[in-house]
């Protein structure tokens, strides 16, 4: 069985991504039958991204949103985030999924059969 995974989101001003990021993540590691958690790190946008993060973390459990009171920009975004994770194997990615988010259980999977370190 794969082990449990957190995945961060640092977002600024992504209002137009939040609900497709999530629904690409947690679609990708439903469908693998992997644990997961979500951490979407709003960066003090001033779109509405935080309050569409807000609300998929309602609705959704295994989403959680941090909120940083001014902008830490990527480097403390990803801090922030790291630091709030509940599981041992992390995946950082941008909030328009530069990679095919249907390819990372593969490379989970990979991880814990041959027991690597990354």
């Amino acid at each position: 069985m794969p082990p449990s995974v957190s995945v961060v989101i640092p977002m600024f001003n992504e209002e137009e991504y939040v609900s497709r990021t999530l629904e690409a993540v947690r679609g990708a590691l439903h469908r693998a039958g992997i644990e997961h958690e979500v951490i979407l790190v709003d960066d003090a946008s001033t779109d509405r991204t935080a309050e569409l993060a807000q609300a998929a973390a309602a609705a959704d459990a295994p989403v959680r949103v941090i909120h940083n009171p001014r902008n830490l920009t990527l480097g403390g975004s990803l801090r922030e985030g790291f630091a709030a994770t509940a599981t041992a194997l992390v995946i950082y990615t941008d909030a328009d999924l530069p990679l095919d988010f249907d390819e990372v259980p593969r490379a989970i999977r990979l991880l814990a059969v041959h027991e690597g370190d990354l």
